[in-house]
């Protein structure tokens, strides 16, 4: 396989398991913890079996958990013997799809494309910034949805948890983590 095919197959991965992790809240699980039992899991299924498949998945899933803003993993054995940090943030450059922002209203407005309230959507752009700033420095735990209907819909999802908060751009796959 040549070092493209490699790095679209990457991609592509990584792409598929931040969808997952974007939808986990529904079903009332968070991103880190996740991803901590999958380290632990492919860890364990690499030990029994030495097949260096659970390896990549164990790397697209950290690349797709970085690529969403958030943090790498705490370093552990597992993580060091079965990654390099320095190639993982090498792939990432040019990549990233998620952001780590700070909750002041020129970042948050920043996440939100163009913004035209409606009969159905009837905020302003400043209500939904505060909204949002709001209920994440309360740590409001729930699902938000935002939508401006403009010449094409534009949908966004504030999911906050008892251990993570994030903002996603769903007609731009775009991810945004607030920073603590």
């Amino acid at each position: 396989m040549d070092s493209l095919n490699n790095v679209t197959q990457m991609e592509l991965m990584t792409d598929a398991l931040m969808m997952t992790f974007s939808v986990l809240h529904y079903v009332g699980k968070s991103v880190g913890g996740v991803m901590e039992q999958s380290i632990q899991w492919l860890t364990l299924m690499y030990d029994a079996t030495k097949d260096e498949k659970y390896r990549i998945i164990l790397k697209a899933e950290i690349m797709a958990y970085m690529n969403m803003g958030f943090s790498m993993p705490k370093e552990n054995a597992i993580i060091a013997d079965a990654i390099n940090r320095e190639s993982i943030l090498d792939e990432l450059y040019g990549l990233r799809r998620g952001k780590r922002i700070c909750l002041t209203k020129t970042q948050v407005r920043s996440m939100i494309g163009k913004w035209k309230p409606s009969k159905t959507s009837p905020m302003t752009i400043n209500q939904v910034v505060d909204d949002i700033i709001e209920k994440v420095r309360n740590k409001q735990l729930g699902t938000y949805r935002y939508s401006c209907h403009s010449d094409e819909t534009d949908s966004y999802e504030l999911v906050i948890t008892e251990n993570e908060s994030f903002f996603w751009d769903i007609r731009n796959y775009r991810f945004y983590v607030f920073e603590k």
